[in-house]
């Protein structure tokens, strides 16, 4: 707390930083919070590394958030939610990607956790710890999906290079979900997920909801 105002602070278990890449990801995480300028984006307010116990420690500091994430706020709802309610969430995810994108940053991870709800009704988009720079180097192995495999693009699955519309295929999917309950790919395991999203076309939303309107 600081003149009034709350802030958050990420604190990484020494563990998670274990060799440079693993520093570069920080860093390149804290590098794209501090571009980003949006009513729909945590802020990023300061970051860095202290000395505890002889072991370097390194933390984020963004403005607190009071609400609850979207997946939180689903559990136990009935499905499909009222149409104006998703018009006014997904709007604002919407322009939240729209200034992430303006500022050539994919977040790779889009997906109901990763959206905070404020008791306003605010939007804010969070957890940019998988985010990829389009003018960076990747630091991922080349051939490697990381990210949530129900909102993964085809792409990201396949380990191929990925730009802006893979977060817009998450949104499409996480549009699915809230108008529908359901996913337009399931399956048992990884392998059979990525097999139907990269083979199969998916359900229309109407199978599963035939009023949904246009």
């Amino acid at each position: 707390r600081k003149a009034g105002h709350i802030y958050a602070m990420k604190v990484l278990k020494p563990e998670a930083i274990r060799d440079d890449i693993d520093r570069k990801r920080f860093h390149r995480e804290c590098s794209a919070l501090q571009k980003i300028r949006s009513d729909h984006v945590v802020p990023y307010h300061d970051h860095g590394a202290f000395d505890h116990d002889g072991v370097e420690t390194y933390y984020l500091v963004m403005g607190f958030v009071e609400g609850s994430d979207l997946q939180r706020r689903l559990r136990g709802r009935t499905f499909p939610l009222p149409e104006a309610e998703i018009r006014t969430v997904l709007g604002q995810v919407l322009r939240g990607l729209a200034d992430i994108h303006e500022k050539r940053i994919i977040h790779r991870d889009l997906k109901p956790a990763n959206i905070f709800v404020t008791k306003d009704g605010a939007v804010k988009i969070v957890d940019f710890g998988l985010v990829k720079m389009i003018d960076y180097t990747t630091l991922t192995m080349t051939g490697a999906a990381v990210g949530t495999p129900l909102y993964m693009s085809p792409e990201e699955m396949q380990g191929k290079e990925i730009d802006h519309r893979s977060d817009l295929y998450s949104f499409g999917v996480l549009l699915y979900h809230l108008l529908t309950g359901t996913y337009p790919f399931t399956a048992e395991n990884p392998m059979q997920l990525m097999h139907r999203v990269t083979q199969e076309p998916p359900h229309r939303p109407t199978e599963h909801k035939p009023d949904i309107s246009n």
